[in-house]
């Protein structure tokens, strides 16, 4: 099993999230890589995982009944960060 995370610099701009005009497009691929090209990830709950990465670029991995990682990608929940490159208020 390879669980991996994303980065702050795996969006577009350093150290931000992925702008909503290129979300799905991001996440799908990001899904695709991680869970249905890595055949360790096959055992895996990928039809929860998908909802959530598409819903907020986080995942929850069970690796054993007693064991779960959760990868969040802070960059969304950052309240201070005002960059917008969408051109949203």
């Amino acid at each position: 099993m390879i669980i991996p995370t994303i980065g702050n610099n795996d969006g577009r701009f350093k150290d931000e999230a992925i702008d909503q005009a290129d979300k799905e497009d991001y996440d799908s691929l990001i899904y695709d890589l991680w869970f249905n090209e890595l055949p360790g990830n096959s055992s895996l709950d990928k039809i929860r995982i998908k909802e959530t990465i598409a819903s907020g670029s986080y995942f929850r991995a069970d690796v054993t009944s007693d064991i779960s990682v959760l990868s969040l990608n802070s960059m969304y929940w950052d309240y201070k960060d005002k960059t917008n490159h969408d051109n949203l208020p």
